[in-house]
């Protein structure tokens, strides 16, 4: 147990004993406990060097001063790698709690990956990203950033503004992860990040989620493009934009134009569910320049919930894959999109048997116009595909 081995090494040193009073003066509940013996327990990792901690926060219990506490007890671990630290959906945790969390990371120098989880909590507001990025940017060995930021509409442009400035003194960055879900940033925010962005070189791996924003439009997804294009170096990239609403085929367009600038990508994620105003343009756009990322070895397209894309979108996307001769890994969910019939998915599929490095597939077309019996067929053309090792129709697996 956690708590007898503390007990154990306290009877050790003295200034582990006066650690253990003063901790036990700030319990007032019994779930602080766990906190505390925590805190503890990285005290006595300073003898066996640790390299990697992750702390999972009780959401309707955590703190600010328990989250304090434990963001203290990280100061004498210098040699720590990783960092994750989880407290989604805590309702009491506030821009405090982000302001002792930054100002302990400064003495980790070896710290290479961090990742921050603070989706829903409906007290973190823009001043809190402030205070969290001035010791962001300080983290210059920081290879590696996930930072989620999931709000319920208090996170805005100039908080965005402050993770971007510190982002962009990562010159050894190689991964960025950014998850701000129902925020209100808009376009301003989005060119700003790109900007930024833009200067690591270094970045290989950007992943991206400003799902269910009204705010985010067609300009601010051609203002981000325009620095997107410029990231030359980029491997993997990960755009998500699920459920919102202001963007059309224009928007989509202008992204499509912007990638096949990068001649490096291995792996696209699109996310575009819920936005009711894009048609069989948009899809097409994309397939256009899906083609010529000759590169790319993994494609995940999600356009679920997409009234406007018809049997002629999907046939035409089709048509654009097939001189993917790398294509490895290929994901499209196409659900409760209600102008798909039988006849696009077995245009689609026919697409598909062009792709000679294809070894999995991922078909999800629930809630269409298909019928039982021709849902059977389109199980009988995927089984035709016998160079794909791996094939999903709608989570069951066929092959």
């Amino acid at each position: 147990m956690l708590s007898e081995l503390v007990s154990e090494q306290l009877k050790e040193t003295k200034s582990q004993t006066d650690l253990t009073t003063k901790a036990s003066q700030k319990i007032v509940h019994q779930h602080e406990l766990n906190l505390i013996n925590s805190t503890l327990a990285l005290q006595l990792t300073k003898r066996i060097d640790a390299y990697s901690l992750n702390f999972d926060a009780d959401r309707e219990k955590i703190s600010n001063e328990a989250l304090r506490m434990f963001t203290k007890a990280l100061k004498p671990l210098r040699k720590v790698q990783k960092l994750d630290i989880q407290c989604n959906w805590c309702k009491i945790v506030s821009n405090e709690s982000l302001k002792a969390v930054g100002k302990n990371l400064n003495r980790l120098s070896c710290l290479q990956s961090i990742e921050l989880c603070f989706d829903f909590c409906i007290k973190i507001t823009d001043k809190g990203l402030y205070h969290l990025s001035q010791s962001l940017k300080r983290l210059y060995s920081l290879r590696s950033i996930k930072l989620n930021f999931g709000s319920q509409g208090q996170i805005t442009n100039q908080g965005l503004e402050s993770i971007t400035e510190s982002l962009k003194m990562l010159n050894s960055l190689e991964s960025a992860t950014l998850n701000f879900l129902v925020s209100k940033i808009s376009q301003e925010g989005l060119n700003n990040l790109g900007k930024g962005l833009k200067r690591l070189s270094s970045l290989k791996y950007l992943d991206l989620n400003f799902g269910h924003s009204g705010y985010i439009n067609d300009k601010a997804l051609e203002k981000f493009g325009e620095s997107l294009k410029r990231f030359c170096f980029l491997q993997s990239l990960k755009l998500s934009f699920d459920y919102c609403s202001q963007i059309t085929d224009a928007g989509l367009s202008r992204i499509a134009e912007c990638l096949q600038n990068l001649s490096s990508l291995q792996l696209i994620y699109l996310q575009f569910g819920s936005c009711e105003k894009i048609t069989d343009e948009g899809l097409r756009n994309i397939g256009q320049c899906l083609k010529r990322l000759g590169s790319l070895r993994s494609i995940d397209l999600s356009s679920y919930d997409l009234d406007k894309i018809t049997d002629e979108g999907l046939r035409d996307f089709g048509e654009s894959l097939k001189s993917l001769k790398l294509l490895q890994s290929l994901l499209l969910n196409f659900d409760e999109c209600a102008g798909i019939t039988e006849r696009g998915i077995k245009d689609l599929i026919e697409g598909f048997q062009g792709l000679s490095s294809l070894q999995s597939l991922t078909l999800s077309i629930l809630r269409n116009n298909v019928t039982t019996e021709e849902m059977k067929s389109l199980h009988e053309s995927l089984k035709l595909l016998t160079s794909v090792k791996s094939i999903n129709l709608n989570d069951e697996e066929l092959l």
